[in-house]
């Protein structure tokens, strides 16, 4: 529920923003299935926020806020389902080369971490690949197929 004016703040001041939008799909997209699945209490409160949560992710969307990636969706989903956080950025409108940016270079500088998050001569070599169009298919991620970890493959 962020306000242009404080978006503005942000841009000016090299605040970086790591929104959750995954955990409030249900009623930005008005999913009135997964809505109803909801405690009676957590639906009162999305219906009642809908307009400034709709509002505030269109804000974000058109600012130049510099996105992290990351989710606080554990009352929604599992851990293990981070890519849904990726699915709601594209379904909202983002351009993918943002949310994957959000979730590799600009993560590593969010954690001081200058030897991951960019593919390049010097660096971990901590790299993943899946089989799908990651800029196309908004549910690309939730399927890795390839994974490399300081430039060893792993197994999954």
């Amino acid at each position: 529920m962020i306000e242009e004016k404080t978006a503005k703040l942000m841009e000016e001041n090299d605040v970086y923003l790591v929104p959750t939008f995954s955990a409030y799909d249900q009623i930005i997209f008005q999913d009135e299935e997964l809505l109803n699945k909801k405690p009676i209490e957590f639906r009162k409160k999305l219906k009642q926020y809908a307009r400034e949560l709709k509002a505030g992710r269109r804000v974000i969307m058109e600012s130049d806020i510099e996105l992290g990636y990351g989710t606080d969706h554990v009352s929604v989903y599992q851990s293990y389902e981070s890519w849904r956080e990726y699915s709601s950025y594209l379904k909202s409108g983002m351009d993918p080369f943002r949310a994957l940016k959000a979730a590799t270079s600009v993560n590593a500088k969010i954690l001081n971490m200058d030897d991951i998050g960019i593919i390049a001569k010097g660096k971990r070599a901590d790299i993943a690949a899946w089989g799908q169009d990651l800029l196309t298919n908004s549910e690309a991620l939730s399927r890795c197929y390839f994974v490399m970890k300081d430039g060893r493959v792993v197994s999954i």
